[in-house]
């Protein structure tokens, strides 16, 4: 009988080898040292490709001829494509040779029924470890539409669930983001949205409405990972986290949250699509996206004057957090077709106008509590963060019609 214990090792084990293997793609994947004679044909089409690593198998017997280029670098020259195809140095595609023949699609799909069927944390973490490896060595362009499925959204669905751990989401957030660089991908992910008056309503008749559900519960997720506070405490201690501190959680949640809003500021750089979804977007007890990204400034803020006595390392991811916040908005608020549109969903209501203006100010002025001798930290909160606030506050009193002084 399989044992989660079982697949848990067996899985890790898997998440080595691949890693080990795509890093000695990395390392020795292209040698600058090895040149052909002519063109390269293969399925009667003439094209020159790169060499890969040859493994341990070097080049024996094979009839080569050493030259020099002006440098005086020497090279060895292959006078046949059947021997480099013999020896392995033939590389076609993007990928290396080490894996580049296998198919990485039914590998891919166990990984998500193994997320879909177990519910351990531990071996949901080692299963998206395996899928991140393996989007990110596929190219962008012109292969990981195929791992974009039905199934695999699905799978973000559960790792995103609210009580998952935080290294499970930041994995899940990183997948998440590298499917989306996919332009098929994103195209599939945003189109359930843009039916009839690009609104998001959808027939629940057809075809597409279980996958706008499906892509409203990552959205609705990914909301709750922005608005995030605490250790994460309140959903048990995880076995595995026995000797974690307390501020290791905090750190961990920054980088979540940092993660999430990274890609909510990709999304939104996708277009019509993307910028209308993260304004307009309801999501559960009448929020939005603009509210909850304010509401959760504010509130590390808060904790930042309360908290005299955190650790370095959290004041720089906080710092950091900040920072990708308001490259966002100013992001929004200065796009040259939806700025209107931005500042208007920024100051809709009297609760995100006020909470606008309060974020604004505070940011824009050096604070007595920027006591930690961190260097970088403390230029990145002296210039960036204090620049971008500025921006942001003249952009949002000039639409208001006030003054910014």
């Amino acid at each position: 009988m399989i044992t989660v214990s079982i697949i848990h090792r067996s899985l890790h084990i898997l998440q080595e080898v691949l890693s080990f293997t795509f890093n000695m793609e990395r390392k020795f994947g292209k040698r600058d040292n090895i040149v052909v004679d002519g063109p390269v044909c293969w399925n009667n089409a003439s094209e020159l490709y790169e060499y890969g690593y040859p493994g341990n198998r070097g080049l024996p017997h094979v009839h080569t001829e050493k030259i020099f280029d002006q440098d005086h670098t020497d090279r060895l020259r292959v006078n046949n494509l059947e021997t480099c195809t013999r020896i392995g140095f033939i590389n076609y595609g993007s990928s290396c040779l080490i894996s580049s023949c296998f198919n990485y699609v039914p590998l891919f799909e166990l990984m998500c029924e193994i997320v879909m069927i177990h519910d351990v944390e531990h071996l949901r973490l080692e299963a998206v470890s395996v899928m991140n490896l393996i989007v990110a060595r596929s190219n962008a362009y012109l292969e990981r539409d195929k791992y974009g499925t039905d199934i695999l959204f699905q799978s973000i669905v559960k790792l995103l669930k609210k009580g998952a751990r935080l290294h499970v989401k930041k994995k899940t957030v990183h997948l998440l983001h590298m499917l989306l660089n996919c332009p098929r991908v994103m195209a599939s992910f945003c189109s359930c949205f843009m039916e009839g008056d690009g609104s998001g309503m959808v027939d629940i008749n057809s075809n597409e409405s279980s996958t706008f559900s499906v892509i409203s519960v990552i959205f609705e997720s990914l909301a709750e990972c922005i608005a995030c506070t605490g250790s994460n405490a309140e959903n048990g201690i995880d076995p595995f986290l026995l000797f974690v501190t307390l501020d290791s959680l905090i750190i961990q949640e920054l980088q979540l949250r940092k993660h999430t809003i990274i890609l909510l500021a990709f999304f939104a750089s996708s277009g019509k699509c993307g910028v209308e979804i993260l304004l307009n977007y309801g999501l559960p007890k009448g929020k939005d996206f603009p509210a909850i990204i304010l509401q959760s400034l504010v509130c590390d803020l808060d904790l930042e004057e309360s908290d005299t006595a955190q650790q370095p390392e959290v004041y720089k991811e906080r710092t950091l957090l900040i920072r990708e916040v308001l490259i966002l908005l100013n992001r929004l608020v200065s796009h040259p077709k939806y700025s209107s549109h931005a500042l208007r969903a920024l100051t809709n209501s009297r609760e995100k106008a006020t909470l606008t203006v309060d974020v604004t100010s505070r940011l824009s002025s050096k604070r007595t509590f920027f006591w930690q001798d961190v260097s970088m930290t403390r230029q990145i909160r002296e210039s960036e963060i204090i620049d971008l606030a500025q921006v942001l506050r003249r952009r949002v009193f000039t639409f208001l019609g006030g003054s910014n002084q």
